[in-house]
């Protein structure tokens, strides 16, 4: 298969495509997908039924929930939270940090840039290509988009 899990915990009915990593101590949950090329650090927890697509690298310690889409090419730095029902478009980066949190339900356009220490709240609509600076909180509910 051409696949690596080091010392990690994989639910049933996972799909691990060639060339992954999966670093120490990562627990990945039942139903998730993960495509070829993916790196995951160590510590990283996985919800059930999530979707990682091609060439996505995420960082050590990051919590992602359940039902969430991560498109291909996407970076996910290091303490990274995405609440459950997340859509990642392709090629977005999200800062490393702790202070990075992504609300339930959130979707994420292709190509944005997530700086550290940004709250995105509940139900958030993040536009195409759009910069959400550092320290910046966008509050439930919110659409962010380029004009």
């Amino acid at each position: 298969m051409g696949s690596g899990v080091v010392g990690g915990v994989v639910g049933t009915g996972v799909v691990v495509g060639t060339g992954v990593f999966v670093g120490a101590g990562v627990l990945v949950g039942t139903g998730v997908s993960v495509g070829a090329g993916v790196l995951v650090g160590t510590g990283v927890s996985v919800g059930a039924a999530v979707l990682v697509g091609t060439g996505v690298s995420v960082g050590a310690g990051v919590l992602v929930g359940a039902g969430v889409s991560v498109g291909a090419g996407v970076l996910v730095g290091a303490g990274v939270s995405v609440g459950a029902g997340v859509l990642v478009g392709t090629g977005v980066s999200v800062g490393a940090g702790v202070g990075v949190l992504v609300g339930t339900g959130v979707s994420v356009g292709a190509g944005v840039l997530v700086g550290t220490g940004v709250s995105v709240g509940a139900g958030v609509l993040v536009g195409a290509g759009v910069l959400v600076g550092t320290g910046v909180s966008v509050g439930a509910g919110v659409g962010v988009l380029v004009g």
